[in-house]
């Protein structure tokens, strides 16, 4: 099973068809919208883990840009102000992926992204707001 997780960004002419939902249907895969933006007759941005057969993942990615989305690479990541952070480890016992945790020889909170998929938690539950999460201005 492979996973990955792109940019979509959708114009006037796409933004309101199934295409996402053919992804499922045509290519066996699941997906997992995290955060989506869609102006009707206008625009639309979405953030998509696609997960599936290799294969088919890049089926549907090829899918997706004939139909005239743009697939884009995601810039995830956390973005942490080390002056306002506190160390006190909440953000880790939110995070779905463990992408943050604790490194236990020093007791600091560690952060591997290719573990993240910009969920959001982490942000949203941190006390000091010391994260940002970056998502390719979406």
């Amino acid at each position: 099973m492979a996973s990955t997780t792109k940019v979509l960004r959708f114009d006037k002419t796409t933004w309101n068809q199934p295409i996402v939902c053919r992804l499922a249907s045509e290519y066996g895969l699941t997906f997992n919208i995290l955060k989506a933006f869609i102006l009707p007759r206008q625009e639309g941005r979405m953030v998509l883990e696609i997960i599936g057969d290799e294969k088919n993942c890049e089926k549907g990615l090829q899918y997706l840009r004939q139909c005239g989305v743009r697939v884009e690479p995601i810039e995830q990541g956390i973005d942490r102000d080390d002056k306002a952070c506190v160390q006190c480890g909440v953000c880790s016992g939110l995070c779905p992926t463990h992408a943050l945790f604790i490194e236990r020889s020093t007791m600091q909170v560690a952060f591997d992204p290719s573990l993240c998929i910009a969920c959001g938690w982490c942000v949203r539950g941190c006390p000091t707001r010391a994260l940002r999460l970056k998502v390719n201005d979406i």
